[in-house]
């Protein structure tokens, strides 16, 4: 059991995260200081304390992984493959996570995570260990085969018990049986249609208004409401919630997405709930330890769910009471005289907190499933007009104007639930689920078993992209069709597995905007228009929180200006200036606020602000001297809090001001230019202002003016000011003003990099480096800011700008212009055309780096494995011409001193071999090796063969004694390569042999005994390379090259080594294997060292009673890899 309470958890996480490093530390010196007198001061005793932790975890991660290695072999059966990322502790990995969750499309994050790995389920440590997956096949383990093995897990159970309580979607064990008997209500109370009709005539009344007054539209906030009001009198019986009847939102105009007005007992209600959500949304984004340590002192959910307990605990006790007056009645048979669900509910329990967790559950799933459902149905058929004619028809047809659906209606109106179904399958209510093991188990995929050995290790799987794929739905998946579920055979397909269509799970959330007028902030970023499937098509951006919703209208609410603006208020004692001049200017204008019964609002603020800049101005202008910018003048504090402001105002609102507040801010630019500070407040309102405009006014002479300034800016030789101005110019750039693709100021960016580049390149080119180096690192990591959007028409020459200046560059200088080319090989926006990857590949070939610079030198080989990655891609024949000789250059990078080179060139070699190896590469290999005259010749002529020869070298060179774990996890990969079959007929098999049972079968057996040798220290590589082999080449293939030799006699005869660790790899990897080779070779084999253990038994020999005991087991654990996908099932069993 775990503990529920965040705080009693962060308390024990924290002990458990710095006592063991620390206290190692401690004891480490005491006996350096009792030993050999070695004492520290307090500064370096810090640093050690410091460093022990990060160093002691690492250590702890690494041993770890390496006793869950052995454990799981010691059981036959491997650990899912690790995807690690670059940096320590994997940061670069859980920032991308991070970013993935807030930024990407939801779900696109994992798959591009996995596609790293091309696989389909995979661990990553982000510092806890987690598993992701898209496997149907492991979806269904652990939600059917496994379900006894999975829980919801210690981190969501944590996340969701002050909100959830003990209800459903925290429930687990007998518990969760108890509550799943319970949580559904009679059907007589489902087929209450009148409670629909009624909230529904309020509803369709309020779009009727507001369709006369030529009004938008919420639809997100109406539809909350609308099920708000129905699942109110549903659950409670209650009607007088009645948050329809509240003044509505208005898009487009207010700031944030407006709750009912808490005026009321009931409104507070609703208020309550929304925030309650929010907050538990907000969490769900945050390492636990992150939001445990920001809530430690003050609950936020406190106050919610006080306020929900409010309005639920007199209906709970009332409806107790009927039940306790019902029980004393001698008359009354116990039954419920109520018909709502709480009357239902009551009779199973008295525990009136255990009756309000699941009222607040069943709240979830009555009110947010059903937003969802109406919300995406409605976005999706405003995008199909076809569709909803359709639907209105066959409504129309059943229904006629005016009449109330029944159930029977409803079951006999098949469009309309394609509809449905199509809508829940393109956008389900959670578009991520999670599961906890409970114990060290295992794990059941599409290609074997894998063993988990920690405790609460979460499994994470993408439903939105999951029913999406195109080899589960056809090649239309990404495509609204409700069609393919009128279809018999789609629907059969789609059914047919539980696991494929799984779109509620727990408390759905999905609001859509109007479809028709989505603000900017809402739309998707442009770059989504150049990938593949639903991103290149959606309107509007989903983002994912504790369930599936569309991005808010604002891109900061009310709730964070308050925070922002707290912060700001408490330094009204300081005794600096530049933070006691914006906390006391700000407390002025709320005063003036107050004193005006004017609400302290995003655009309230914005619009006082705007007063005291231009009163500001005005009283400067009329003394002749605007450069008062001290710290402590008016002027800087008025940018600095109006920087901190514009952020969260309507787009709307600053487009209709932009004619007074763009003159203010151009005049500024000149003037600041020598201030840093307002400088920086300057900057930040420039691009707000930017971010809020539409296309037409891009135009405007004022405009470009300054951001010519702005542009300057970016190669400031002030770090704050420089940093600033790039990144606003980034976020400006990143979302062009709709409808167009590229921004309007792209192009005029381009040319002053360009420009910029050029001034640089030639300084370095005369010796000016002093100069020119400095500045060619800022335009660097600027444009490596830009490179998902650079335009396509600037490549060519950007290249060439960039190969010239890392010609004549510094190290530093050189190795960032090979990251910011990397950057654009694998930008989403385009595809480098074979020519501009071709005019890179031969330019860093030709002046490779020095080996002495070991941070240029991986610089330079990431380059290049990217380089040919995109050759491969764009020209894979001009590619297959290229590969030798690059292989040649990269290769000759394994002899380095360098660990950390030579990992660099197995990354870039295993890559190329993915990548750029073609299959006419590895025919024309396969050929040539069976060529009767001259073969080994004919094979070294080609490009494959050419290859093959560089690993027979390397095999006998001193100079690859260290590269000898490369050369082996570079094997791995070729052998994975390989696996295509070829056309030369099989003796023993009906499908002709693979190209890696042709050309590596000598390679096999020089790993073999390389592995057995007692001074090797790489043997888990050589194992990774034999169990590649098994995988690829069959388990008689492998066999046939090393046998067992498990019997004395075959040790006898052969005189060969017995090979009995061989039998943990076969289980591990046999898959897709002829089952008869296990009946004819394994079978026989297992009966004869039976007998050999019956012998020795009988002898009372027990050593060798369990050599064969444990032979007869590890051959009997392969079975299960001959019967995943058996070939010959059919003849076998003839």
């Amino acid at each position: 059991m775990f503990d529920y309470h965040y705080r009693l958890w962060l308390v024990k996480a924290l002990v458990e995260i710095f006592a063991p490093p620390v206290g190692a530390t401690y004891f480490g010196l005491r006996a350096l200081s009792s030993t050999c007198g070695f004492y520290l001061d307090t500064v370096a005793l810090s640093i050690t304390y410091a460093a022990s932790i990060p160093a002691f975890w690492a250590i702890h991660s690494r041993i770890t992984e390496w006793l869950s290695e052995r454990k799981a072999r010691r059981m036959g059966v491997p650990l899912l493959p690790l995807i690690t990322g670059k940096r320590f502790m994997n940061l670069d990995l859980i920032m991308e996570i991070s970013k993935g969750m807030t930024y990407d499309y939801p779900g696109e994050f994992v798959d591009r995570i996995l596609d790293r790995g091309g696989v389909d389920t995979a661990r990553i440590k982000i510092p806890t260990e987690v598993i992701l997956t898209r496997d149907p096949e492991v979806v269904k383990y652990v939600t059917t085969t496994g379900f006894s093995e999975f829980h919801r897990g210690e981190i969501f159970v944590r996340l969701s018990r002050s909100f959830f309580g003990q209800g459903i979607l925290t429930a687990d064990g007998s518990h969760a049986k108890w509550v799943h008997v319970y949580k559904t209500p009679t059907r007589e109370r489902i087929n209450d249609y009148e409670i629909y009709q009624r909230n529904s005539d309020k509803l369709v009344t309020i779009f009727k208004e507001q369709a006369a007054e030529n009004k938008p539209s919420d639809l997100q906030d109406l539809f909350s409401r609308f099920t708000m009001d129905t699942a109110d009198e549903f659950l409670f019986g209650a009607t007088d919630l009645n948050t329809l009847d509240a003044p509505t939102r208005q898009p487009f105009t207010d700031s944030q997405r407006v709750e009912v007005p808490a005026s009321s007992h009931h409104s507070a209600f609703a208020s309550a709930y929304h925030k309650a959500q929010l907050i538990m949304a907000d969490r769900s984004g945050l390492p636990p330890v992150v939001w445990s340590m920001r809530d430690f002192f003050w609950d936020p959910q406190t106050g919610p769910m006080a306020a929900i307990s409010e309005y639920q605990e007199p209906l709970v006790r009332k409806a107790l009471e009927k039940k306790e007056e019902r029980s004393k009645d001698e008359t009354s048979n116990g039954s419920a005289q109520g018909v709502s669900y709480l009357d239902h509910l009551v009779q199973s329990t008295s525990d009136a907190r255990l009756i309000r967790d699941q009222l607040n559950n069943m709240m979830i799933a009555a009110r947010d499933s059903t937003t969802m459902l109406m919300s995406a149905a409605c976005y999706l058929l405003a995008k199909h007009p076809d569709a909803m004619t359709r639907l209105r028809d066959e409504i129309s047809s059943h229904l006629g104007p005016n009449e109330m659906p029944r159930h029977q209606d409803i079951k006999n109106m098949k469009y309309l639930r394609a509809v449905i179904n199509e809508a829940l399958r393109l956008f389900p209510p959670i578009s991520m689920n999670v599961r906890a093991v409970k114990s060290a188990s295992f794990l059941s995929t599409s290609v074997g078993r894998f063993y988990i050995p920690k405790p609460e290790t979460q499994v994470i799987w993408p439903i939105i992209s999951m029913q999406k794929r195109r080899d589960l739905w056809g090649d239309d998946a990404h495509e609204f069709d409700p069609t393919r579920w009128l279809d018999e055979e789609r629907i059969k397909c789609a059914t047919g597995d539980a696991c494929l269509f799984t779109p509620f799970h727990a408390g759905p959330r999905f609001t859509v905007a109007q479809s028709e007028a989505v603000p900017k902030e809402c739309l998707p970023p442009p770059e989504w228009k150049a990938r593949s499937g639903r991103m290149a098509v959606e309107d509007f951006w989903p983002v994912q929180g504790v369930t599936l919703s569309a991005k808010p209208y604002s891109p900061a609410s009310n709730d964070m200006l308050e925070e922002t603006l707290s912060k700001i208020k408490c330094h009204v004692g300081s005794s600096a200036p530049s933070q006691k001049a914006p906390a006391l200017l700000l407390r002025a204008l709320e005063a003036a606020m107050t004193e005006q019964s004017t609400a302290p609002t995003p655009v309230a603020y914005f619009a006082s602000l705007i007063t005291t800049l231009d009163q500001a101005l005005k009283r400067a202008s009329q003394s002749g001297d605007i450069s008062n910018l001290d710290e402590g003048a008016i002027l800087p504090a008025t940018l600095y809090l109006l920087g901190a402001v514009l952020p969260t105002v309507p787009s709307m609102i600053i487009r209709t001001n932009l004619p007074t507040l763009l003159p203010m801010i151009t005049q500024l630019f000149p003037t600041l230019t020598q201030h840093p500070s307002p400088l920086c407040s300057q900057i930040v309102i420039f691009g707000a202002l930017l971010r809020s405009l539409e296309a037409p006014q891009f135009s405007t002479p004022q405009l470009r003016q300054s951001y010519a300034s702005m542009l300057e800016l970016t190669m400031d030789p002030r770090q704050k000011v420089r940093s600033q101005a790039q990144y606003a110019i980034k976020e400006v750039l990143r979302l062009p003003p709709s409808p167009m693709v590229m921004h309007p100021y792209l192009e005029q960016t381009a040319d002053y990099v360009m420009g910029i580049l050029k001034v640089v390149s030639g300084k370095n080119a005369r010796k000016q480096s002093d100069v020119g180096a400095e500045v060619g690192v800022w335009c660097c990591g600027f444009i490596r800011s830009l490179s998902e959007v650079w335009p396509e028409s600037h490549l060519p020459s950007l290249i060439q700008s960039l190969l010239c200046l890392g010609k004549y560059g510094s190290p530093d200088l050189t190795a960032l212009v090979f990251e910011v080319l990397v950057a654009l090989l694998n930008a989403p926006r385009y595809t480098p055309s074979a020519t501009h990857v071709s005019i890179i590949l031969q330019t860093i070939l030709a002046s490779p780096p020095s080996s002495v610079f070991i941070a240029l030198s991986q610089a330079w080989l990431e380059l290049v494995e990217n380089t040919m990655v995109s050759y491969g891609r764009a020209d894979p024949m001009r590619c297959s011409e290229q590969l030798l000789h690059v292989w040649r250059e990269t290769w000759s990078w394994l002899k380095s001193e360098s660990v950390s080179i030579r990992i660099s060139a197995e990354k870039a070699l295993g890559a190329m071999l993915r990548y750029c190896l073609t299959h006419a590469d590895i025919n024309e290999a396969v050929e040539a090796s069976q060529s009767e005259e001259e073969g080994e010749e004919t094979l070294n002529a080609t490009t494959l063969g050419a290859i093959l020869k560089l690993f027979e070298e390397s095999t006998s060179s001193i100079s690859f004694i260290e590269a000898q774990p490369h050369v082996l996890y570079i094997l791995s990969c070729l052998i994975s390569r390989l696996r295509i079959r070829t056309s030369i007929p099989s003796t023993s098999d009906t499908r002709p042999p693979t190209a890696a049972e042709v050309l590596l079968p000598d390679f096999i057996a020089y790993v073999a005994q390389l592995r057995t040798a007692e001074d090797f220290e790489y043997r888990e590589r050589a194992d990774d390379v034999l169990g590649m082999a098994v995988e690829v080449m069959g388990p008689e293939a492998v066999l046939s090259i090393l046998p067992l030799n498990l019997l004395p006699s075959d040790v006898q005869d052969s005189g060969d080594e017995g090979r009995g660790y061989l039998l943990p790899l076969l289980s591990a990897h046999i898959f897709n294997a002829p089952l008869k080779h296990f009946v004819r070779y394994f079978v026989p084999l297992s009966e004869k060292l039976f007998d050999l253990q019956t012998k020795a038994e009988q002898t009372n020999k027990m050593t060798e009673v369990k050599i064969w005991e444990a032979c007869v087991e590890q051959i009997w654990a392969c079975f299960k890899g001959y019967c995943d996908v058996c070939p010959d099932l059919s003849e076998v069993e003839s």
